[in-house]
């Protein structure tokens, strides 16, 4: 089991540097991966955003959001819905790195599920790490 964060997925669907790599490492975890279900909403807003700044066709994000839908639908991944104690948990790990809580969600479950978190944020990571080494940066940008 290993919990993937938004970075990630996007960068499977995104058809962008380091694509090919996500795409191999999502493939490799088959029915291992889990996410809070924060990741619907923010891989959603990811797509809508770059189609909005003109970076992705409208019909590319539309395309993109089907098929993002229709992976969780098959099972790509296994959400774990979010809750109060869990906003709590994710806020008092952002208020100590000094980090968006979105990003936090991730991190308190791979620590709740004690599993490696798979992200292509860098620079999440490194903060992350020094609070929970079990982290996998993948595809990240040049």
């Amino acid at each position: 089991m290993i919990v993937v964060d938004a970075s990630l997925i996007v960068r499977t669907i995104s058809w962008e540097e380091g694509s090919a790599a996500a795409l191999d490492f999502v493939d490799s975890y088959p029915d291992d991966l889990v996410a809070p279900d924060l990741v619907l909403s923010e891989v959603g807003s990811a797509i809508v955003r770059r189609a909005n700044m003109g970076e992705m066709p409208a019909e590319a994000a539309e395309h993109a959001l089907s098929a993002w839908a229709k992976a969780v639908r098959d099972g790509l991944l296994s959400l774990h819905p979010m809750t109060p104690a869990d906003m709590e948990r994710a806020g008092r790990l952002a208020i100590a790195l000094g980090h968006p809580i979105a990003d936090c969600f991730y991190l308190a479950l791979a620590m709740d599920l004690d599993c490696d978190l798979a992200t292509c944020d860098a620079k999440f990571a490194a903060k992350a790490r020094s609070i929970y080494p079990a982290i996998t940066v993948l595809a990240t940008k040049t």
